[in-house]
């Protein structure tokens, strides 16, 4: 992976996600088109609380294929709050250029309502002017993502960059 990008993020006080992720609704700018059963199940129940100003990576992956295990393998401190991938996903909102592309999804990771580890990811969908918000399991087979594709992260920590 290669880091193409930071993202400064704000201090978020309190983030439902139900709130923000509305089907076929646009809000704080962000209009999500479709979004897929598994991040419905795993992910609109949920609630943040007292997130701290920070900032994201953003990374390419640079192999063919990679899984979602092994870049939870190399990012190490690899939870990434919703409501901070919510601010950068506002920065595109409308699938205009930025930081992240639009053409192959962006994967972040994130704990569910059960706190299980879950790897979600948004990708602009053209026709319906709209994001597609979906998720899958990190240890699913499906849990592969394409070379190019984006994966949105806090920092690693400073041993995971000695290690890489």
């Amino acid at each position: 992976m290669i880091k193409v990008a930071e993202i400064p993020v704000a201090r978020v006080p309190v983030f439902n996600v139900r709130d923000k992720f509305r089907e076929g609704e646009e809000v704080d700018g962000v209009r999500i088109a479709r979004i897929g059963p598994i991040f419905k199940l795993r992910f609109l129940g949920k609630q943040e609380r007292r997130i701290a100003p920070s900032r994201l990576w953003v990374q390419m992956l640079l192999a063919e294929e990679s899984s979602s295990v092994s870049i939870v393998e190399r990012l190490g401190n690899v939870e990434t709050p919703m409501a901070q991938s919510w601010e950068a996903l506002a920065l595109q909102g409308k699938g205009q250029r930025g930081y992240l592309r639009v053409d192959l999804p962006t994967v972040t990771f994130s704990f569910d309502t059960k706190g299980d580890l879950c790897s979600w990811y948004v990708r602009w969908l053209p026709e319906a002017k709209g994001w597609y918000v979906g998720a899958t399991p990190i240890d699913s087979p499906n849990s592969l993502w394409e070379r190019g594709a984006q994966v949105l992260s806090r920092p690693p920590s400073f041993q995971m960059l000695l290690n890489n």
